[in-house]
């Protein structure tokens, strides 16, 4: 009966509860009772791999149940959270399993699935990362193991949890554990049932992409050229065979170049092309030299992890790709291999385009490579660690000034330098060590872009009796690196130019002439002393065509440096002064002096050694800069010969184009002023006369500067060094040489009307 009374009475109170609520809640209270289903949550904002982590740690292990052993274990994890709730990773974890007495060495990769238990208890539909979170983990493991040289393999399945706490918004700590089991093959100990039970545990460190990265927008992305992103550097640094006896790597140590030129196609991703060489000289073997043409693929891993960010002053850029190489050595000849290459790339902003970079990379050949390493495997493996300087063309600072039609002022430069130059085979002997100088004119037809002609002359000591010298006309392509950054007036102090360009002229050595030509590339880089001079220093690598290196491919490679000031003409090229030819634009000269003429300079006689010269000649201007000279000269060279003495005398006709350096210099008409400088170049053909000999007619180089001092409007004083190139066979004497020159100093009186 008491059961009857409390069966009515919880009836009546359940009905009064719900006729209650339905007064209180609009419609059925039975939506209220059901459960709703959980909201799944999601990220604000999520791309691919936008949420990727990576971390590492150390810890303990321990396999088995009985008389359990503590090992060691190290692990790396890479992974990803597809929402906040799940996600993946791959893990791979190394160590020993200490099993009854057994250690056995083991690698295990594995692949999980992890479940953010935090966010699962968190309400809301979007999730914000906790300060300390809960993860577990399953998943499955290929693993291997070795004892005593046997390598087994097996599989295991394993589920484990981790906590993780947050250090900063992109770096945490964690300690995880995790608990599975594996096929006896890894503990390589046997069990009636195959498999051992084994938990680990570890704590490390780790490192996740931040939720809001930067992403910057190009504002003017459409409107690049195809020249943005193009990049081009140097490096050099030293190498070895690493798969040589560890005893053996300092036998094996050598010297690695390398020049790169590529193109960045995006904020990512980016591809090279390398020329590079590689010298390795073991002890009491022949030396290997290597050529090789690289082609690798680039990734920004500062873009792709941290967001893309174009004014990083440091980054890091993973590489890899495949090369073709050419090897050779005195015994086995030339050789071909193939070869693949993989490394890092840190870079150090220095200026908008310009970044040091140092390269850790390893490359692998195949075993033509390196022709001494007959005990090695079928693998070349050299590591490598370079550095250098590479430099970025970024479109988006120039397309401002492209668009407004700025594209610089036209100006022309004129610079003179000197450095020592050497081939790829006699570098280490100073012996060979060549002395280079050189005087340019460069006209810049915008502020980025120019085009050089230089008169380069070279000449070895004399070893062995014999001399080498060569004389050639370069022609370059300059383009300033620095103002296609900065701006059309660059005033930085540091400018960086890349120079490609070709050279034609004659050399001489070992009584013998060829025709010499090269191409050649290089950079320069140049330091501002004012508006209108600079300091250069000019390193170049140029590749020889001459005959005179048949059969020596590796002699035609003459590297070069040079050191020099250029002096820049900084005028408008639209001057009205300078389009008018001057009042007096006609001129007459006489003049006379002496001079020194190789055919007789190594005469003994002291009073042999001197030439004497008069000359007269007519000029006129075209304009305030350009004008052409004509002239007539006599040269009286003595000459002593079996104790006879005789006088050469060269009558030479000279046809110059002429400039008014001062005004080319300022831009200003200088007629009135009382110093003027006046350059000469052209043609010269000489007739060589004298009792002792027959007459000579040979053609000629000529190339003067006057410097004058106006007297008054008409009259002018000057002091002319010149210098004359004749060729060989003006010396009946001394025939042997391949050219002969003049030396001369005069001192007129010049006549404008």
């Amino acid at each position: 009966m008491n059961n009857i009374r409390k069966a009515i009475v919880a009836a009546f109170m359940a009905c009064a509860y719900v006729a209650t609520a339905n007064a209180q809640i609009e419609g059925s209270a039975l939506n209220y009772m059901l459960q709703r289903p959980r909201v799944a949550k999601k990220w604000k904002q999520k791309t691919y791999f936008d949420h990727l982590f990576v971390d590492a740690g150390l810890g303990t292990n321990i396999m088995g149940t009985r008389h359990p052993e503590f090992g060691l274990t190290a692990d790396f994890n890479i992974g990803d959270w597809f929402t906040p709730e799940h996600g993946a990773r791959i893990n791979i974890n190394g160590g020993k399993w200490s099993t009854r007495g057994l250690k056995a060495k083991y690698l295990d990769l594995s692949l999980d699935y992890l479940l953010n238990i935090t966010a699962i208890a968190q309400p809301g539909t979007y999730y914000e990362t906790k300060r300390f979170e809960v993860y577990g983990i399953a998943g499955f493991d290929l693993a291997t193991s070795n004892h005593n040289n046997v390598t087994k393999y097996g599989m295991g399945i394993h589920i484990g949890l981790r906590g993780q706490y947050a250090l900063s918004d992109n770096f945490y700590t964690y300690l995880e554990s995790r608990y599975g089991l594996m096929e006896d093959q890894i503990s390589q100990q046997k069990t009636w049932h195959g498999y051992r039970p084994f938990t680990t545990l570890t704590m490390g460190l780790g490192y996740r992409l931040p939720f809001v990265r930067k992403n910057y927008e190009d504002p003017e992305r459409g409107k690049h050229s195809i020249w943005d992103g193009i990049f081009v550097g140097g490096m050099v640094g030293p190498a070895t065979l690493s798969n040589a006896h560890k005893a053996t790597w300092g036998d094996f140590l050598g010297v690695r170049q390398a020049a790169s030129a590529g193109k960045w196609f995006g904020p990512y991703h980016g591809a090279r092309f390398t020329l590079s060489s590689t010298t390795i000289r073991p002890d009491n073997q022949w030396r290997t030299k290597a050529l090789s043409s690289q082609f690798e693929y680039l990734l920004n891993l500062n873009n792709l992890i941290g967001g893309v960010d174009p004014e990083r002053y440091v980054w890091i850029n993973a590489l890899a790709g495949f090369s073709f190489n050419r090897s050779s050595d005195r015994i086995d000849g030339i050789k071909s291999s193939w070869g693949f290459s993989g490394g890092l790339q840190g870079n150090i902003r220095l200026s908008r385009g310009l970044a040091f970079v140092i390269e850790p990379r390893v490359d692998s050949y195949t075993k033509n490579f390196m022709q001494q390493d007959r005990v090695f495997k079928k693998w070349s493996v050299m590591p490598s660690l370079l550095a250098g300087f590479m430099y970025t063309y970024h479109d988006r600072y120039a397309i401002e000034r492209r668009e407004a039609g700025i594209h610089g002022i036209p100006k022309a430069s004129i610079s003179i330098a000197g450095g020592l130059a050497s081939t790829s085979t006699k570098m280490k002997q100073t012996d060979y060590w060549m002395p280079v100088a050189r005087i340019s004119y460069t006209k810049w037809s915008a502020a980025s872009h120019g085009v050089r002609f230089s008169l380069d002359g070279t000449m070895q000591r004399r070893i062995e009796d014999k001399r080498y010298s060569k004389a050639v006309g370069a022609f370059d392509w300059l383009a300033d690196l620095t103002a296609m950054n900065y701006g059309t007036e660059n005033t930085k102090w540091l400018s960086i130019r890349s120079v490609i360009g070709f050279a034609v002229g004659a050399d001489y050595g070992g009584h013998k002439s060829y025709f010499s030509a090269d191409v050649h590339a290089g950079a320069q880089g140049r330091i501002r002393l004012s508006s209108t001079t600079g300091l250069f220093i000019e390193p170049q690598m140029a590749y020889e065509l001459s005959d005179r290196f048949m059969h020596r491919n590796w002699g035609r490679v003459t590297p070069r440096a040079l050191v020099g000031l250029d002096y820049t003409m900084n005028r408008d090229k639209g001057s009205s002064d300078l389009k008018e030819a001057p009042e007096e634009k006609n001129f007459i000269t006489i003049g006379g002096g002496a001079g020194l003429f190789s055919g007789s300079f190594s005469e003994l006689h002291a009073q042999h050694k001197l030439t004497y010269n008069v000359q007269a000649g007519y000029g006129h201007w075209f304009n305030g800069v350009h004008g052409v000279h004509g002239s007539v000269s006599e040269t009286f060279a003595k000459r002593g010969a079996d104790g006879l003495s005789y006088t050469d005398h060269i009558t030479a006709v000279t046809a110059d184009y002429m400039m008014n350096m001062r005004n080319a210099i300022t831009g200003e008409q200088s007629d009135d002023r009382l110093f003027q400088v006046t350059g000469m170049l052209g043609a010269q053909l000489s007739v060589n006369s004298c009792d002792m000999h027959k007459t000579k007619v040979v053609p000629g180089v000529h190339a003067a500067i006057q410097a004058g001092f106006r007297l008054s409007r008409h009259f002018e004083i000057y002091a002319e060094p010149a210098a004359v190139v004749h060729a060989k066979s003006i010396d009946q004497v001394k025939d042997q040489e391949p050219a002969n020159g003049e030396l001369k100093f005069s001192i007129g009186t010049k006549l404008h009307f």
